[in-house]
């Protein structure tokens, strides 16, 4: 045993007598070193997603020159990145530099099943590869590498890069759309009354649990700026399989009920200034006296008129703003 050797059977120690690896060790090379130059493999993948050059060839094969007219890069260099993604199966390059898509290749375009596109540009959300610039500290310290690389967590990070934040998001709903279904329909929740998405984002996979779940009360929990956009609570009352009438006066009005009581003061706002205008035809109303100091130069008079018009709107103003606040905190607490 004492001439074994770590990663060789027991008793296979160094062959000093040899001249050269053998062909198991260099396929095992060629693998390392794969692993090795993975990074690049990652980032022309990153390159394809970006630019959408699996989207420019749904339609048919382009050439190398017609991708970088269509990109705006730089011809040479992307028919590198080509050949690259041609090598791992991802393209198909054919005579005269054209390329067209493999299977692997359709799952870049951002239209279709089992779409990766998001994915692919995950890494950018995140702070593009500084994040893994510090590594061996990370490992030594246990410190998140976009920690040390920027400063700060995640969360901080894309609440201060919102453009990055919806790459962010749109990459967890892509793959939790790949396995949402196949939870949904694989575990049993007949036992249960509701359902809870703790970090849910958008609520892809709480949607599909309702869908296939009639039964089922869910909650979505996240961040306020990931659950406010609309369309995906509207995908949520789909799931529960709610009426037209039902969406309508549950879920849309009361989602636009802000910009409804906005609506609504703004039409104060004008009425009152119309009644200065309607003042000028002989209309009466506290137009009338702040057209006569107009008119006259009546200075203070003007100025009492014109604060009660002001003081009024106010008052509309803030009694309509806190109705619709009470409406929607009252909905909250009835429908959960």
């Amino acid at each position: 045993m004492g001439d074994s050797h770590p990663g060789r059977p027991d008793g296979a120690g160094p062959d000093t007598g040899r001249t050269g690896p053998t062909a198991e060790e260099r396929a095992a090379a060629a693998d390392v070193l794969r692993m090795i130059w993975g990074i690049h493999i990652s980032r022309a993948i990153y390159v394809a997603a970006e630019l959408g050059l699996a989207d420019l060839m749904a339609g048919g094969p382009l050439t190398a020159e017609q991708l970088a007219r269509a990109t705006r890069a730089h011809g040479p260099s992307l028919y590198r990145v080509l050949r690259l993604l041609a090598s791992l199966g991802v393209l198909t390059e054919h005579e005269h530099r054209l390329f067209s898509l493999t299977v692997l290749g359709e799952r870049l375009r951002a239209d279709v099943p089992a779409s990766m596109r998001s994915w692919a540009m995950l890494v950018e959300s995140l702070g593009g590869v500084q994040s893994f610039g510090p590594i061996i500290e990370t490992v030594r310290t246990g410190k998140p590498g976009l920690d040390i690389a920027c400063g700060m967590g995640i969360f901080e990070f894309l609440a201060q890069h919102p453009e990055l934040a919806q790459g962010f998001q749109a990459a967890m709903s892509e793959r939790t759309e790949a396995f949402a279904p196949s939870v949904a329909g694989e575990y049993d929740f007949s036992q249960m009354r509701a359902v809870a998405d703790i970090g849910g984002g958008k609520g892809t996979l709480l949607a599909a649990v309702l869908r296939a779940n009639r039964h089922l009360r869910g909650v979505l929990f996240d961040r306020p700026a990931v659950t406010a956009g609309a369309v995906d609570v509207l995908e949520a009352a789909d799931a529960f399989g709610v009426s037209n009438s039902q969406k309508l006066f549950k879920v849309q009005m009361p989602l636009a009920l802000p910009t409804i009581m906005a609506g609504i003061n703004q039409t104060i706002m004008m009425a009152l200034a119309m009644v200065v205008i309607a003042s000028m035809i002989g209309v009466q109303g506290l137009g009338q006296p702040v057209l006569k100091a107009i008119a006259n130069q009546y200075f203070t008079l003007g100025i009492f008129n014109g604060l009660a018009i002001v003081g009024i709107a106010i008052i509309f103003d803030r009694v309509s703003q806190a109705y619709g606040k009470r409406l929607q905190k009252h909905r909250e607490i009835v429908h959960g």
